[in-house]
């Protein structure tokens, strides 16, 4: 089915308890030949490194003809009403991911709680404020309390349901995560809403390129807390306890902080590679181009610096910073024969040097 061409009156809407993929349905859309968000001019974030949320509307705020094709919010609940009311607005079908109620409210607690962490919130004396708070994108509306999310989220699901099927709105429902991993079920599900271009092939293919697997985890992460606590659920539903979440939520964050050491240690390490490399390209060019005694005698009695100098690894430096660069871009340094790690860290840092 390709776009409707009357300016935006027709539209598909993604909607439902939100956590269960539907920023990468969006991405999906999109690459398949649908408007969405992401061909309209100044769009560029797709969610953000922490819960891969957004791409929403805010179908309250904000004026239809401004609407791509394809539209998400998962607060559609809270205006479905108007929006069905609307005399220039169709919805041609909602579509609706499934996903484990309390996995869905799970991943609100811990995205809201991580969220508190990296904010230094833990021990703030506005602790009594949480139950309202909803500080990160795919975080908590109303309140912290795992039951009392998932309770918040089943009745605005059940009154969107009631509104779609009184009006004869077509709905598709998508399970998460099978409609992540199992290939060909997706395709098979949308195929109705899709450009008569869409193949099952190209579904597959841009949905390998757009799916980040380490994002659906919540589900594992809640049953191994309990495993490590011995308190797996005897009962079908059963919500973890706030305890649990925030660990949940801890360990995320350890373990966010730990990959961002290992980048940045990498990042050092092809730094202190590149140097090398610099200098042994300086030490045979030194033989067929520097030219001049004066000149080579800077340039080794630099690299000699460099080799030796004790600010080689100073907190201070900026991560890929090439003291090589530095002396060469600047003169005074390199005439001076000064230790550019040495300078850069008791001047140029604050005279706002290039490196």
């Amino acid at each position: 089915m390709a776009s409707p061409k009357i300016k935006n009156s027709h539209h598909i809407l993604i909607a439902g308890t939100g956590r269960a993929g539907t920023s990468v349905l969006v991405q999906y859309l999109s690459a398949m030949g649908l408007e969405t968000i992401l061909g309209q001019s100044g769009t560029a974030v797709v969610g953000n490194e922490f819960s891969n949320a957004g791409l929403e509307h805010d179908l309250l705020n904000s004026s239809p003809t401004d609407w791509p094709y394809v539209i998400k919010s998962p607060w559609a609940y809270e205006c479905i009403d108007s929006l069905l009311a609307h005399p220039n607005i169709t919805l041609d079908a909602v579509v609706v991911p499934m996903r484990d109620l309390v996995e869905s409210s799970s991943s609100r607690v811990i995205l809201e709680r991580g969220a508190i962490l990296r904010g230094g919130a833990e021990s703030s004396a506005e602790m009594a404020n949480w139950e309202n708070w909803a500080t990160t994108s795919g975080g908590i509306i109303y309140s912290l309390n795992p039951v009392d999310q998932g309770r918040l989220l089943a009745v605005g699901f059940h009154h969107l349901l009631c509104k779609l099927i009184e009006k004869e709105v077509p709905i598709i429902f998508l399970s998460f995560p099978k409609f992540l991993v199992e290939p060909g079920y997706l395709y098979r599900t949308l195929k109705s809403l899709l450009p008569e271009s869409a193949t099952a092939k190209k579904s597959e293919e841009e949905l390998v390129r757009i799916l980040k697997k380490d994002k659906i985890r919540v589900g594992n992460e809640i049953k191994e807390k309990k495993k490590a606590l011995g308190t797996e659920a005897k009962h079908k539903i059963k919500y973890p306890t706030k305890e649990l979440l925030s660990g949940a939520a801890f360990t995320r964050e350890m373990n966010r902080t730990k990959k961002k050491a290992d980048e940045i240690r990498d990042q050092l390490a092809r730094s202190k590679l590149r140097e090398q490399f610099l200098l042994l390209s300086l030490d045979v060019s030194e033989k067929m181009t520097l030219g001049d005694v004066v000149t080579i005698s800077k340039y080794k009695c630099i690299i000699d610096k460099i080799k030796k100098s004790e600010f080689c690894e100073d907190k201070n430096l900026p991560v890929g910073f090439s003291a090589i660069r530095y002396a060469m871009g600047h003169p005074d340094i390199f005439d001076s024969e000064s230790d550019p790690f040495q300078h850069y860290i008791e001047f140029g840092r604050f005279e706002g040097r290039t490196w």
